[in-house]
């Protein structure tokens, strides 16, 4: 037995308790060795950093790599405001590579006819005719909305970079030239993995594996529920469970091996003030404490959050550390203790003081993300229904990725990617 104790009370868990509650939920990769003991005592973490909040305006880019003479999709999200309404906007600033305006001659092809946000930016009088990387800049006062200014980073290339070569079975394409009409939103998902330090595609059917139930506690959940369970971490007096419902809610119970009702743990804001997002993806018990990643994608709201839960005495208590403004679905400790945190439509840098920093952002044909990966060369792998997307590090400012898709080789399933639909 592990034995950990303090003031108020003692946690013991059993070599295959650890297991369980370290363990990756779907079993194909081995977490490393952690514990989790009680605080030291009533507000034991002292004075917590600052959470680290989403920028007020999101660029949502169909890919921030573009030849030269193409004309990029961008839409803008402000808060909640116009999501999946067209608009357009003129009310930004485009800066060269050599730091000056981007303006004229205005060409009518160049106006977007569609958009995903708020507004989706007119790029009619602004031309990117060089090389290099440009300064898209906003602030959301000039429309009347508030939050502070933002600046999105577009770099142009005046050729296609060569394709990496992939795997056996699959073919690359650069997301640099012509990206796809369609989202292949409806196709199959394919999935990245690492084994012994190499990148691994396979196709996967994107059920999620329920976590394994204690026999003690078994009896006290219903069947539907317990599928619906992510992750159990096991102490000698409960059960910590974790679930994901999806579009009706998931989070976080106290089972208490004397019986009753559980007991809900909330991880965030309080409940009456509209929360935060309660569906835990992933979830990873170290240095006393339990991480979470915690996310939800539906009818056009895309949100999520990494937070650590401790125990101090007879409670639980909880700090967010970061919250995101599209779905968290993955995540890679590194070596800081940090994290790389997957979204829907970008990688963030975040450490456990509540700084987060973009990487990348994913070009719009991720859909569904399921899988997120790390060579030890820096490449990027995220796998998503229709494919697998490839962001090998190429420059050394952002926008720093190359990216490519993957897909299989003769496969028919995937013929929407060749559709003219943009619903697929």
């Amino acid at each position: 037995m592990t034995e950990l104790s303090s003031s108020g009370m003692r946690f013991a868990l059993s070599v295959g308790a650890l297991l369980m509650a370290c363990a990756a939920p779907n079993g194909d990769v081995a977490a490393p060795p952690c514990d989790f003991r009680d605080a030291r005592g009533p507000f034991a973490e002292g004075h917590l950093p600052a959470t680290a909040e989403p920028p007020d305006v999101q660029f949502e880019p169909d890919r921030d790599v573009i030849m030269k003479g193409q004309v990029p999709q961008v839409n803008v999200r402000v808060g909640d405001h116009g999501i999946g309404r067209f608009n357009k906007t003129t009310a930004f600033e485009l800066m060269k590579p050599d730091k000056t305006p981007s303006k004229g001659p205005c060409v009518p092809s160049r106006a977007p006819t569609a958009s995903g946000g708020f507004a989706a930016l007119s790029f009619e009088c602004h031309p990117l005719d060089q090389a290099g990387v440009y300064a898209v800049k906003f602030d959301p006062v000039s429309v009347g909305l508030e939050g502070e200014k933002a600046e999105l980073a577009l770099r142009v290339v005046d050729a296609l970079l060569p394709v990496r070569a992939t795997q056996r079975g699959w073919k690359a394409t650069s997301m640099i030239g012509q990206p796809p009409a369609s989202r292949c939103w409806n196709a199959r998902g394919y999935k990245a993995g690492l084994v012994g330090g190499r990148v691994t595609l396979q196709v996967t059917d994107e059920a999620r594996v329920p976590a394994r139930v204690p026999a003690a506690l078994a009896p006290r959940l219903s069947a539907e529920h317990a599928k619906r369970i992510t992750h159990v971490f096991e102490a000698d007096d409960g059960w910590i469970v974790m679930f994901d419902h999806g579009e009706f809610g998931g989070g976080v119970e106290w089972f208490s091996r004397s019986g009753g009702a559980p007991r809900s743990v909330f991880i965030g804001r309080n409940e009456m003030y509209g929360g935060d997002v309660q569906n835990v993806n992933r979830a990873e018990a170290a240095g006393g404490a339990i991480y979470v990643l915690q996310g939800l994608s539906h009818m056009g709201m895309s949100e999520g959050q990494l937070a650590r839960l401790w125990r101090e005495h007879d409670h639980f208590t909880s700090h967010v550390i970061a919250r995101f403004a599209s779905e968290p679905f993955e995540w890679i400790r590194i070596e800081d203790g940090s994290w790389l945190i997957a979204t829907w439509n970008a990688i963030w840098h975040t450490s456990e003081r509540g700084e987060s920093t973009l990487v990348a952002r994913l070009p719009d044909v991720a859909w569904y993300p399921n899988s997120f990966v790390r060579e030890g060369d820096g490449t990027l792998y995220v796998g998503m229904r229709g494919g697998v997307l490839r962001l090998t590090p190429t420059w050394p400012d952002m926008p720093r990725y190359a990216v490519d898709l993957l897909v299989p080789e003769n496969d028919a399933d995937l013929s929407c990617w060749q559709r003219a639909d943009p619903e697929g």
